[in-house]
């Protein structure tokens, strides 16, 4: 079943570019609308997504998730096949796109996203899954119940801070400090001085207090 289709312009002067983290969580805000919060999410390990939290600190996507009580899968590193539903819905996407000549702009290509998303979703057989032939909806109509509503306007409602904060406290991450002292959290520089330099800290986070907790192997700092 597909959940969403969104257009998007990503082409730049040299190179595609890929989403970035406002343009992620405005497509899935869409896609909840519509069916709900998910209990789960995957993706795989691109920046914006980040990698497992216990081989690196977590994205402000996955922090994100966390809040709203939505659990952040990764695929294996390398691995299409983790997602091969995902691999084989964007081969059928395309298929019902093709044409001659290329749509006029992102809002026509939309529309047309929109149509195949409905007929794949609604009238054309599956073969996928427990479907036999049939609609992805007729088999599965409970996906039209959202079992956890959502809407924009009502996410700072949902998105609980103590769900986020009882996330980070099960991990700890080791950094090297640079020569000038420091080491960075999501881009945000953290200094313990020059003369740890080259040392290596744990970093973990204490939910009672709400900081980072830095210790050092021999030096205790």
């Amino acid at each position: 079943m597909c959940l969403g289709a969104i257009a998007h312009a990503v082409q730049t002067a040299k190179a595609w570019r890929k989403l970035d983290l406002p343009e992620a969580q405005a497509d899935l805000r869409q896609v909840f609308t519509e069916f709900g919060l998910p209990v789960g999410l995957q993706t795989d390990r691109e920046k914006v997504y980040g990698r497992p939290p216990m081989e690196a600190f977590p994205t402000l996507f996955t922090l994100w998730l966390v809040g709203l009580g939505i659990h952040h899968y990764f695929g294996r590193p390398n691995q299409a096949t983790d997602q091969a539903h995902v691999e084989r819905e964007h081969r059928t996407l395309f298929s019902w796109l093709e044409r001659p000549q290329p749509l006029a702009n992102l809002q026509e290509l939309q529309v047309e996203l929109d149509e195949a998303r409905r007929m794949h979703n609604y009238v054309l057989p599956s073969d996928a899954g427990d479907c036999h032939g049939r609609p992805p909806v007729k088999v599965h109509p409970e996906v039209l119940e959202p079992l956890r509503p959502y809407h924009p306007s009502a996410e700072s409602a949902l998105f609980s801070l103590d769900r986020v904060d009882r996330f980070l406290a099960k991990f700890t991450w080791s950094y090297k400090v640079s020569k000038v002292g420091q080491f960075p959290i999501l881009k945000r520089p953290y200094s313990v001085g020059t003369a740890h330099a080259g040392e290596r800290v744990d970093v973990r986070f204490d939910p009672q207090v709400r900081h980072f907790v830095l210790s050092e192997a021999e030096t205790g700092i």
